[in-house]
């Protein structure tokens, strides 16, 4: 933990000494009315907080790292308690949700470029995030848990970066708004990850079973599925299509 604290501390103090700041420019934008140009401020902090397309990312994490926190919290001890697993082999099994994630993160931040598209690496794993963890609690079979843990880390990873590159490309976003809806989608995915554990064992507590949490936050994680239905595209393909209908 302490090694982990120094590397961000060390970070956080090279970026305060070495890092440079580039004059914040306002929003110019050309307008009908006159035959000149219009400036026009970026939004206040207000504004961009409480705009559709925040919202929509802010929940998607919240239920996609709740259902994460879930599993990665309590999917030992169900297996140990539940299927009556060794703890260590529970523990081995679990990890392996982390260990996939970690891999498919790279694979996440490539395939996005390579197609220009972003909206699939939402709808995607907000249909198969909740179906394989689900998966994974109700069969007591190894080869359909092991299966099941693999494809939850390959759901759970391969959003991330589309995630945090959206903020950067949404309609008239600049790096100033991409910042205030990085805040909120950080807020919301802790938030979830944070409470979704907590209320998992609360529930496993009240009922004796670990089903219910689990249960909700899997129905929960779809709201990543709401989001890359609603959200626009922001992929280099899809603004080509957009450029063209309006041609």
């Amino acid at each position: 933990m302490m090694i982990y604290a120094l590397i961000a501390l060390t970070g956080a103090v090279a970026w305060i000494i070495f890092g440079k700041e580039r004059p914040r420019e306002r929003v110019i934008t050309e307008t009908a009315r006159d035959t000149g140009l219009v400036k026009k401020s970026e939004p206040g902090v207000r504004q961009a907080l409480a705009q559709r397309s925040t919202i929509l990312i802010a929940l998607a994490v919240m239920g996609s790292w709740g259902l994460a926190g879930v599993m990665g919290a309590w999917l030992p001890t169900y297996y140990h308690e539940v299927f009556g697993m060794p703890l260590e082999k529970a523990s081995s099994v679990a990890a392996i949700t982390m260990g996939t994630g970690i891999v498919i993160s790279i694979v996440g931040g490539i395939l996005p470029q390579r197609l220009g598209r972003r909206k699939p690496f939402l709808i995607v794993p907000g249909v198969f995030m909740g179906l394989t963890a689900l998966c994974a609690v109700l069969f007591n079979n190894l080869a359909v848990i092991i299966l099941m843990v693999i494809l939850f880390g390959i759901f759970s990873g391969l959003q991330i970066p589309t995630l945090y590159t959206l903020p950067f490309e949404l309609p008239n976003a600049t790096p100033r708004t991409g910042a205030f809806v990085m805040f909120a989608l950080q807020c919301g995915g802790n938030f979830g990850a944070f409470a979704g554990p907590l209320i998992t064992g609360y529930l496993a507590d009240l009922t004796g079973s670990y089903l219910p949490g689990i249960v909700i936050f899997a129905v929960f994680s779809m709201s990543l599925l709401v989001a890359g239905l609603m959200l626009p595209e922001t992929g280099p393909a899809g603004r080509k299509v957009s450029l063209n209908v309006r041609a």
